[in-house]
């Protein structure tokens, strides 16, 4: 169950509607073999009003002032026009076939269900991104409060201003049941992201904060401002990104493995303070990180 959601995840993240199914006669004639395509279309884009990631027993620590409260991270913000909008300046293609599996000398023999999806390049705004009150527990029941969408009115915090996200075609190939692709990943990442990846409008906030004293000392909130973050592979003649990862579902829970080239970061005008200051020069400039090597690099992303 949790690859087919992780497939599911990937399909509902790019485009969601105007499915097309073509029939297995017109797909062996366009491709000389069986299966199944799905074409899916979203001239208009997707919005999503709200993204909430509920923490249902928060951090009970002393030494982090915290009292194990339910806390919620948020994207966009319900009943605003503060929404998560992603548009794509084309369709995406799922193939799906579903082979046999017998042993092609690696020693691995099973049936498999082959999924493939090319995903047009698209725009990701994100939504403004915070931290909630959350009304969630783990009370049987409590998914049925959606008037709020479970977070307390009023309560949210920013941390971060929206964020707009640049992505080229990406190819995405899943296999479930059975794995036989190199290195038995559940999924291979792969593509060219023209001119990178483009990461526009980063703007990390501070808070206000009041040393009771004495003295009595209060130091108003300041922000880092990025006004455009872009990645690209080293030494790539076109500037684009080149994609290759390996996603896998294991006991542990979700691991991503960065098996591709160096790559270049930047960071374009950067700002630390009083960013929003008509008269006060807070710019730092750009920062440039070259031929950083991350081969072989693994997140693990698992509850707690």
């Amino acid at each position: 169950m949790k690859k087919l959601a992780l497939v599911a995840a990937i399909a509902a993240t790019t485009n969601l509607y105007a499915l097309e199914a073509m029939t297995d006669e017109s797909l062996s004639a366009a491709t000389g073999q069986d299966g199944i395509t799905i074409v899916m279309e979203t001239p208009n884009g997707l919005k999503i009003d709200a993204l909430y990631i509920h923490d249902k027993d928060g951090l009970d620590s002393v030494t982090a002032g915290l009292t194990g409260d339910a806390g919620a991270i948020t994207l966009g913000t319900l009943g605003t026009a503060d929404d998560m909008v992603i548009t794509t300046t084309g369709p995406t293609t799922i193939t799906i076939d579903a082979d046999g599996g017998s042993d092609d000398g690696d020693g691995i023999e099973g049936a498999s269900l082959n999924v493939n999806l090319n995903i047009a390049a698209m725009t990701v705004q994100t939504g403004s991104i915070g931290v909630a009150v959350s009304e969630r527990t783990s009370t049987v029941g409590d998914i049925d409060n959606y008037t709020s969408g479970g977070v307390t009115a009023g309560s949210t915090v920013k941390i971060l201003d929206s964020l707009t996200i640049n992505l080229g075609n990406t190819n995405v190939n899943v296999q479930l049941g059975t794995v036989h692709q190199a290195d038995s990943a559940l999924v291979k990442l792969s593509g060219t992201v023209t001119d990178g990846i483009e990461i526009a409008g980063f703007r990390l906030n501070g808070t206000d904060v009041t040393h009771a004293g004495p003295p009595i000392v209060t130091h108003l909130a300041g922000a880092l401002s990025i006004g455009n973050i872009v990645m690209r592979t080293a030494g790539n003649a076109n500037g684009d990104l080149v994609l290759s990862a390996d996603i896998n579902i294991d006991k542990d829970g979700l691991s991503f493995v960065h098996t591709g080239d160096a790559f270049d970061i930047m960071l374009e005008n950067v700002k630390l303070g009083d960013v929003d200051s008509a008269t006060a020069n807070h710019n730092i400039g750009d920062v440039e990180i070259l031929g950083l090597d991350a081969s072989g690099a693994t997140i693990h992303v698992r509850g707690h």
